[in-house]
C-alpha cells in the first residue's frame, strides 16, 4: 500500500517549479521482498520462502545492500543527476507479477 502512495507523489507534475530550479530531485525506491531480521522471522519453520521465491524472477530475496546501492546511485549527481520524478523498482522483477 505504501508503494501506491509513493507512485502518486513521485511524478514531477507534483513538484513545485522552484524546487527543480534549486536542483532538488524527487525520486523514490520501490523495494521488493528484502531479507531483514523481520522477514527472516516470516520464513522460520514455514514454507513461505518456497511460496515467494518462485515469484521473483531473479530467484532470490533482495538484500539491504541492494536498496542501499540504489539509494547511493540516486544520490550521486554525476550518475543520476538527470533523473527526476521516478520510482525505481528494486524488486528482482517481482513487481512485474503477483505474489501468492
Amino acid at each position: 500500500m505504501l508503494q501506491h502512495g509513493l507512485v502518486s507523489i513521485t511524478p514531477s507534475k507534483w513538484q513545485p517549479l522552484n524546487t527543480v530550479r534549486k536542483k532538488i530531485r524527487f525520486n523514490s525506491i520501490a523495494a521488493g521482498l528484502i531479507q531483514t531480521d523481520m522477514t527472516d522471522a516470516m520464513f522460520t519453520g514455514g514454507d513461505s520462502e518456497a511460496r515467494f521465491i518462485p515469484h521473483i524472477p531473479l530467484g532470490r530475496m533482495g538484500t539491504i545492500e541492494d536498496i542501499a546501492q540504489a539509494a547511493l546511485w540516486l544520490a550521486d549527481e554525476e550518475k543520476s543527476g538527470f533523473i527526476n520524478g521516478q520510482l525505481i523498482d528494486v524488486s528482482g522483477g517481482q513487481h512485474n507479477g503477483k505474489l501468492p
